[in-house]
């Protein structure tokens, strides 16, 4: 969407010390007894595609302008989820909740962001696009703040930056996933290419399909690289 933007080399000395230090990281987060369990994918369409076949996206992709990209998830139990977005220029955005504090999303919840028929398109200026996505069986109260602080101290301040990402790593550190099913699409010749017969099912239902399951003793993590050519 936007031109890759570097950091300079003290950010990156900063950011190692922040991992290092769990006390520059802000309030520790408290691990979870409760377990995570929910259906989860970051789905995608070339843009050309036909619209009724959504793929998989991996963790690391390559796409063009004008694809477009799409999250569903489903709860079995209560818990809270965040989805941020980090742009070429290192801005990062919560696009989910809307507001803060969040609150629990329902046991048996399906959402998709964003909503149904609607799906983010990559535009014509190129770079990284990352999404952090982070499911919870108790609020990170810690990492509400952090993001309160990074908006009120401006995108530019290096350090509310450094911190909040610090914050997402170790919690990517913490997890202790119990099962992840498979993906099942898988890439081929460089494009992704999704399961499933072309069909009337509604988006949310072909999502499911492709969704993988998650199960987690504290907390799920997971960051999103898309390099956009």
């Amino acid at each position: 969407m936007m031109k890759t933007f570097a950091r300079s080399k003290f950010v990156a000395w900063m950011m190692a010390i922040l991992l290092a230090t769990p006390a520059l990281t802000a309030i520790a987060e408290e691990t979870s007894p409760e377990a995570i369990d929910v259906r989860w994918v970051m789905a995608g369409m070339a843009r050309d595609a036909d619209g009724s076949r959504p793929v998989t996206v991996p963790p690391k992709a390559r796409l063009r302008t004008g694809d477009k990209l799409k999250m569903y998830l489903k709860t079995r139990h209560p818990c809270y989820f965040y989805l941020f977005h980090q742009g070429p220029d290192s801005r990062l955005t919560l696009l989910f909740p809307p507001s803060l504090p969040t609150k629990a999303l329902n046991g048996g919840a399906r959402m998709t962001i964003p909503a149904e028929g609607q799906w983010f398109e990559l535009d014509e200026q190129t770079g990284t696009e990352t999404f952090h996505v982070l499911v919870s069986a108790t609020p990170l109260r810690s990492i509400e703040t952090l993001y309160r602080d990074y908006q009120q101290q401006g995108s530019e301040n290096d350090t509310a930056y450094m911190r909040l990402l610090a914050a997402i790593e170790r919690l990517q550190l913490k997890q202790r996933p119990l099962t992840s099913k498979a993906e099942r699409p898988i890439s081929i010749g460089g494009t992704i290419r999704g399961a499933g017969d072309k069909d009337k099912a509604s988006e949310e239902s072909r999502l499911d399909h492709l969704a993988e399951d998650i199960a987690a003793t504290n907390v799920f993590c997971r960051t999103y690289t898309i390099e956009h050519h």
